[in-house]
């Protein structure tokens, strides 16, 4: 029965074999008729030609045998310690707070997932240099005896099983889309960020210094170093991106957002590399399937990306939420988009085609409509969070001046819808002052107001202004006019109302005042 190390065996020989058939054909059938023509016809010479052609094959398999053995022997251990600088950043990444909204989650993670260093910085030696000359000298020797095949192969099942070990260092699982779309979304979490960290280690520095290793042993080999690299990266590589794939066609739930903004950033940021590394017509194929997948993953931001807007504008109340505050989906929206802060360039990037306010379109207006001017006004608090945040550079200035002209509007609402008609009862009249009936209605008017000031405070104390700005402007504006209005009534009327009747002077009112605004 065949067994799954039989069979890479075997896409290894084709690969290369169909790379060197043709040219193989003709070099040895031109040189062996070569040395055929030149010997006699007899049978003697014709045992010699065969007995020369076993000799040479058994050289031939035991250079290979020593080639192998050079290249396992000598193997340097790829110590993970040659990255460890990239630890930090995936410590990060694992202690990110949630942000929450009903039975959605999403986490925040660090942004520190940019490859900021070169192939050159990060060659590492695969092999032990001391041995580099002998399986030069091997390689050279078996192309020269038409062998070339043989030697590509045996490079590339060595070399192919190093690329495994490495991703099985790394934790990578060999996962089938399906496997992947079936995952729960911890244990699928867990293995994004182990596949952010193996994209930043395998491509620099592994496949980087098995390039290298490659050049210094083929490089003068015609193509061999290119197919060689090729064919032992090129499975380990597809794995790699068939996970990426399956994360762009799985569900566009925007909560997720941020952990693909990051595996969006780390193959963006590796694509030259990946360019340089699979340059040539043999590298084509990988290098066409991970733009491929880049390309298919920034579909799926822009989509989660939609998504998230689509269900923030979807979620609209109209009854005014308890308590007053900051409600709970204004909190989620803006403590999402302060997670996407740290992803500005690429979202500017991967959503310049589209809507180009579609950043900033996830602003207030997107807060549960109410029925209640002041839980409208109380939600415009939002716009202070953003002028004293990082998430100005993306509102921007005229945001922010349109969203606090927008506040001054509702907090002459809030103070129309809920002060106008109490401070009514305080309007003066004094042409009716002096009957006995206008007396009475003072009286009335004043009563009236105690009773709809109490039950504005017992309504109003149970509300929460987190801003502490916006708190102390409303209650100066308030205070200037429920004061002002009340002094100036009980001041003009008291003759005709009477001592008794004044429940609270100026300095109570303002205090109570003080209290629930």
């Amino acid at each position: 029965m065949a067994t799954i190390e039989d069979e890479d065996v075997e896409g290894v020989k084709s690969g290369i074999e169909e790379h060197f058939r043709v040219s193989e054909c003709h070099r040895r059938s031109s040189e062996v008729g070569e040395l055929e023509n030149r010997c006699l016809n007899g049978e003697d010479e014709k045992e010699l030609l065969r007995r020369a052609h076993d000799v040479l094959q058994l050289a031939m398999q035991r250079l290979e045998e020593e080639f192998k053995y050079l290249l396992v022997q000598h193997r340097q251990p790829f110590e993970l310690e040659h990255v460890s600088f990239l630890s930090s950043e995936d410590d990060s990444a694992d202690v990110g707070s949630m942000v929450s909204f009903g039975d959605d989650s999403f986490e925040e993670s660090a942004a520190g997932c940019s490859v900021s260093r070169t192939s050159e910085d990060c060659i590492v030696d695969l092999v032990h240099p001391d041995v580099i000359h002998d399986l030069k000298c091997i390689a050279n020797s078996m192309f020269l005896s038409n062998y070339d095949k043989e030697c590509c192969q045996a490079y590339v099942i060595v070399r192919k099983d190093a690329l495994d070990e490495c991703l099985f260092d790394l934790e990578i699982e060999n996962l089938s889309i399906e496997d992947v779309l079936k995952m729960e979304w911890g244990t699928l979490n867990s293995k994004i960020k182990r596949w952010i960290r193996a994209m930043k280690v395998f491509v620099l520095p592994y496949l980087a210094s098995e390039k290298w290793l490659c050049d210094q042993i083929f490089l003068e080999l015609g193509s061999a170093s290119s197919v060689c690299f090729v064919e032992a990266a090129k499975a380990p590589m597809l794995q790699l991106l068939n996970f990426a794939e399956a994360i762009s066609i799985g569900s566009h739930q925007p909560e997720k957002l941020v952990r693909f903004l990051d595996m969006y950033d780390v193959l963006a940021d590796l694509l030259p590399d990946i360019d340089a590394l699979f340059l040539d017509e043999a590298g084509s194929s990988v290098r066409i399937e991970y733009h491929e997948v880049l390309k298919r993953l920034a579909d799926s931001v822009r989509a989660r990306f939609l998504e998230f807007k689509n269900a923030v504008a979807s979620n609209t109340s109209t009854i005014p939420f308890a308590g007053g505050g900051n409600h709970p989906l204004s909190r989620y929206v803006m403590n999402y988009i302060k997670l996407l802060v740290d992803y500005k360039d690429t979202l500017n990037l991967l959503l310049k085609n589209d809507d180009r306010e579609a950043a900033t379109s996830l602003s207030l207006d997107l807060s549960p409509a109410t029925e209640d001017g002041s839980t409208r006004m109380l939600h415009c608090n939002m716009a202070q969070k953003v002028k004293n945040s990082e998430l100005q550079g993306i509102f921007g200035d005229k945001w922010v001046r349109k969203h606090n002209w927008k506040f001054q509007q509702h907090a002459m609402d809030y103070e129309r819808a809920t002060w106008s008609c109490i401070l009514s009862l305080l309007k003066d009249e004094s042409n009716s002052s002096n009957s006995s009936i206008s007396r009475t209605l003072l009286k009335e008017r004043l009563r009236s107001f105690y009773i709809a000031f109490e039950d504005v405070y017992k309504t109003q104390t149970a509300w929460v202004i987190p801003d502490p700005q916006l708190r102390e402007d409303l209650r100066i504006s308030t205070s200037l006019k429920v004061i002002q209005a009340y002094q100036t009534f009980v001041g003009r009327q008291m003759y005709h109302i009477g001592e008794k009747h004044i429940r609270y002077n100026a300095e109570d009112l303002q205090d109570y005042l003080f209290g629930f605004v």
